[in-house]
């Protein structure tokens, strides 16, 4: 069975224009719930531990190789390393708001800003999963690691003449990372929508699921790159609309992987024992 890309892009449209309150307001509320809180906070640290406002602007604008001098060695580093792990947890159960969000707007349910609230009564299953693809991921990213290594060690032993082959491994490395993240691209939609089963059987769905199918996940993906660059050029507001669109049409493809899209007497759910 062929997925439809561009028939899930449409129904993933339609969904949106029948979505109230507008999916770019939801998205605008996520995005100051998660990157903006998480921006501010870090820029009033950062100000009270240098006392200088230009300090840390340059610091927020460049990384943490130019964070001022006297967060690493004052009173306000724990402060700050206690703040980035709280916002990274919080952000990373606001993400599975959106999901639900995203999924319920695609199937033409009643979809706004209360996903957003109500996925913190699973606060815990959505850290666990985090948790979950975490420790899944490390292992397969160590074997990937080991891989690498053998690859490199001729250039490192013999320069020049081994050089290409060092390249190509670190190329097929990064390839390798991306193919491993897509096996748990799928992780929050199973679980939310199906939290009974807890956050290891939404990881385990996801990897199974995807099997045969990273390849279609990441032409979808890959496809929403002309819009990404979009809102990158328009300092992100082309992105309020963007994000919601890419959502709605990946809760398209984890329904048609599960049979419940296109949506119809037809549709029947896939096994996942597809080859890669």
């Amino acid at each position: 069975m062929r997925f439809d890309r561009v028939r899930a892009k449409w129904d993933a449209r339609a969904g949106m224009a029948g979505a109230s309150p507008h999916p770019m307001l939801v998205t605008l509320v996520y995005l100051l719930l998660t990157t903006g809180l998480t921006s501010g906070g870090s820029f009033v640290i950062l100000l009270l531990a240098s006392n200088s406002p230009l300090a840390a602007l340059k610091g927020m604008a460049l990384g943490a190789d130019y964070y001022p001098a006297e967060l690493w060695s004052g009173a306000w580093l724990l402060p700050y390393l206690f703040f980035t792990i709280l916002m990274g947890l919080f952000s990373q159960v606001l993400a599975a708001g959106y999901t639900a969000y995203s999924l319920n707007m695609a199937r033409g349910r009643r979809a706004g800003l209360q996903d957003l609230l109500d996925i913190f009564s699973m606060a815990g299953r959505v850290l666990l999963a985090v948790v979950w693809v975490g420790l899944s991921a490390m292992g397969w990213t160590m074997l990937g690691m080991g891989a690498l290594f053998l690859l490199c060690l001729p250039g490192a032993l013999l320069g020049g003449p081994a050089m290409p082959l060092t390249v190509l491994g670190a190329v097929g490395f990064m390839i390798y990372v991306f193919w491993v993240s897509l096996r748990y691209a799928l992780t929050f939609f199973f679980l939310v929508d199906e939290p009974e089963a807890g956050a290891r059987a939404a990881v385990r769905s996801s990897v199974a699921y995807m099997r045969g199918w990273k390849w279609e996940c990441f032409k979808l993906q890959i496809s929403f790159l002309g819009w990404q660059i979009l809102s990158a050029l328009t300092a992100g507001i082309v992105g309020l609309w963007v994000t919601p669109y890419s959502m709605t049409t990946m809760a398209n493809f984890y329904d048609f992987l599960t049979g419940r899209w296109p949506r119809g007497p037809q549709s029947g759910a896939l096994d996942g024992t597809a080859p890669f």
